[in-house]
């Protein structure tokens, strides 16, 4: 009987087809519980639950590969910059779990520190456990510096000074999440979370030591989607190294008429990668205008690209909206239109908003920027022009 007992756990451990996820989060009440992945068939999944007296259950039966889902509590937990409830928002994070066809894990924590929470499972979740301890502190001094961001621009306490300051500290803990994360992989090529973080983290990487990082994986996991995603990194990081030819595409313009970056060639091009959903983008949309108004007449033009992740028609909506806001004077194309045929972020390896290229007369990528750039730029711009 015992021996029938064992084999009959056994053969329902293999008959599990999906994940499932119980969970206990102190402050959660019966509100909703959501989780976003990524799945290489389809774009993006959404699945929720509701919770009961601050425990749930979240599961499916379809059959997955190994994925990092995002778990979130609908109690709202976003920065706001401001009253107005269509102004720009940093979104609250969320916390990260493994999902696969093998998932069964218990979450402990609090709903307003989600991303805190404690996973226990199966090996690759408590691999992923074992790195969020490790950056637990950082993580949290961060979020910390984030909330009391917005506290100061939502009740216009705040100065250049202290925005400057604020900056420096965020910019510190972030790089500090990122050694830790980098060592992970180091020391873990193995585990299928250092594949994830180098698909997340590739903008992080010089692109000979993401190629060897790589390289280092266990095989299978680079064959995963994540494994995937890097090889396009790579590939992506050799065509956009600084001194090569910008790749050409063609997007549609705010009239719908196409424009080919090709186009261009005879300017000085910055290529800024935006959306009007993202604050910092369109933060340093005040500085842009500042720099095309004072080069645009000596061969400077900028091309942005507006990048919305939603349906065509909402994308195009929300696009032409931001730049009424913003009073946007440069070019513009977008790429969720016709992007099955040609999406330009995956073109250019593009892992996170905003982005920079700027090209020089030919054409070719003479520097590059990952989010605010405003000093970097002002002096490439006046070694350029001369003043």
């Amino acid at each position: 009987m015992l021996v029938a007992a064992t084999l009959l756990s056994a053969m329902q451990g293999l008959a599990q087809n999906g994940y499932q996820i119980k969970g206990k989060l102190k402050g959660q009440g019966n509100e909703k519980m959501t989780l976003l992945y990524r799945t290489e068939s389809e774009r993006t999944k959404y699945d929720s639950a509701i919770a009961k007296r601050n425990s749930f259950v979240m599961k499916s039966d379809v059959a997955m590969e190994p994925v990092v889902g995002f778990l979130n509590t609908k109690i709202d937990r976003n920065l706001r910059f401001s009253d107005n409830p269509n102004a720009p928002y940093s979104p609250a994070p969320s916390l990260e779990v493994v999902l696969s066809s093998q998932t069964n894990i218990k979450v402990t924590g609090t709903a307003a520190e989600i991303h805190l929470a404690t996973i226990k499972g199966d090996p690759m979740n408590n691999d992923l456990n074992r790195l969020h301890e490790a950056e637990k502190a950082v993580f949290t001094k961060l979020w910390e510096l984030q909330k009391a961001s917005a506290k100061a621009r939502r009740e216009k306490t705040n100065t250049k000074e202290s925005d400057a300051k604020l900056g420096q500290e965020m910019t510190a803990a972030r790089a500090e999440r990122t050694a830790i994360r980098k060592q992970f992989v180091k020391d873990n090529p193995g585990s299928f979370i250092s594949v994830y973080l180098l698909a997340t983290m590739s903008t992080d990487y010089k692109n000979n030591e993401l190629a060897q990082a790589f390289k280092n994986l266990t095989d299978d996991y680079r064959k995963t989607m994540y494994g995937k995603m890097v090889a396009a990194k790579i590939e992506a990081g050799n065509a956009t190294a600084l001194g090569k030819f910008a790749p050409d595409f063609t997007k549609p313009d705010v009239n719908g008429k196409p424009v080919s970056l090709s186009s261009l060639k005879g300017k000085y091009v910055l290529v800024d990668f935006w959306g009007s959903w993202c604050g910092p983008c369109r933060r340093s949309h005040p500085h842009l205008k500042e720099a095309y108004a004072k080069y645009k007449s000596k061969g400077f033009e900028i091309l942005g690209i507006a990048c919305e992740r939603k349906s065509p028609d909402e994308a195009i909506a929300a696009w032409k909206q931001a730049m009424d806001e913003d009073r946007i004077d440069w070019m513009q194309v977008i790429n969720d239109v016709g992007i099955k045929e040609q999406d330009v972020t995956q073109l250019y390896g593009i892992e996170g908003f905003p982005t920079k290229l700027l090209l020089d007369k030919d054409g070719k990528i003479i520097a590059k920027w990952l989010g605010l750039e405003s000093k970097e730029l002002d002096a490439k711009l006046k070694e350029i022009f001369g003043e």
